[in-house]
């Protein structure tokens, strides 16, 4: 039976004959002295001078190695750094002695190459329950997949949840300013957008009533809730001697409960649909040069999302389904 030797040993005497070789010049010679085939040797340099001292450890019967599962856990921890940022980080850390250009070559052989399918096999992890992601990772990770910012913090049910929030789109020769409201169901991210040149309380109520009311009265129930920022033409706090809010009112007279969050904090469900509109309609729609007037910037936009509902979104929470099979495929939590 062969003896055991510790990893530490193997790879000190390793080095030293690495650099034997060197010192005297003569690996044949080196090579003699360690008992060892020159193809063993030129083996252990061509490991050495790729991933540093942890090439040589002895990789027999190892299965996973220590080392690399280290090294693709630190990657999913912080999916976006780079392989140099990742050796200088474990070096730092843990004393691991890896290069670059050795972690990559880990990373691409486990499917982790780039920071895509990184991110992707963290939001993988967290929804299958496999972690529970601090944090820092969650803000990571929405840089790739914005509405991964609101992992956890959204309920799963059908219809439950509504959020809406307003931003510019641009300045038009005939128009002037634009902006527009984006409403977004959480469970299954089914879109509406509303059009119109000023952000008033009667201007937000008006989006809802043309679109998220009525695809849900079609069905036979409202939503549960309609979530905000706390933006002036969406809240006011109640005085005594003023009326109420007018947009808060409209959720009153539905029945339907109103959510408040801070002004400055960004939903990650309206970020990804505000980038892609950004992308694929309105900077195409300015470049163009075609003038066009409020009715027909919003049949645009109407049909944008028609087939933006239709398609399959791979990133969390709709996991690969469209927006639209939500609704149409399966039933519903219940009408009021």
């Amino acid at each position: 039976m062969d003896m055991y030797i510790p990893q530490q040993d193997v790879i000190q005497h390793r080095e030293r004959v690495i650099k034997r070789a060197e010192e005297l010049g003569n690996v044949k010679a080196a090579c003699a002295d360690a008992g060892i085939s020159r193809t063993q040797f030129y083996e252990w340099k061509r490991r050495y001078e790729a991933q540093g001292r942890v090439g040589l450890l002895d990789r027999r019967g190892q299965k996973p190695r220590p080392v690399e599962r280290v090294i693709l856990g630190h990657a999913r921890l912080h999916p976006l750094w780079g392989c140099h940022r990742l050796s200088k980080h474990l070096k730092d850390t843990l004393a691991l002695d890896v290069t670059g250009p050795a972690i990559q070559e880990i990373l691409h052989r486990n499917n982790l190459g780039y920071r895509e399918d990184r991110v992707r096999t963290v939001e993988k992890l967290a929804i299958e329950g496999k972690i529970d992601p601090p944090k820092q990772l969650i803000v990571d990770v929405a840089r790739i997949n914005p509405r991964f910012a609101e992992f956890g913090s959204i309920p799963t049910g059908v219809g439950e949840l509504v959020v809406m929030d307003t931003a510019a789109v641009g300045d038009f020769f005939n128009i002037g300013r634009l902006y527009v409201t984006v409403m977004v169901e959480t469970a299954g991210l089914f879109s509406w957008a509303f059009l119109n040149p000023g952000r008033t309380p009667e201007i937000v109520a008006l989006a809802l009533r043309r679109c998220v009311f009525p695809f849900f009265e079609q069905r036979g129930w409202l939503p549960d809730c309609i979530q905000t920022p706390r933006k002036p033409w969406f809240y006011q706090p109640k005085r005594k001697d003023q009326p109420l809010h007018f947009f808060r009112m409209e959720l009153q007279v539905k029945g339907i409960k109103h959510q408040v969050v801070p002004a400055d904090r960004k939903n990650g469900l309206i970020a990804a649909v505000l980038q892609d509109l950004r992308r694929e309609l309105f900077r195409p729609v300015f470049l163009d040069g075609t003038e066009r007037n409020l009715q027909e910037l919003q049949d645009l936009l109407d049909n944008y999302l028609d087939d933006h509902n239709r398609r399959p979104i791979n990133e969390w929470p709709a996991n690969g389904r469209a927006p639209h099979s939500f609704w149409f495929d399966e039933p519903k939590h219940g009408a009021r």
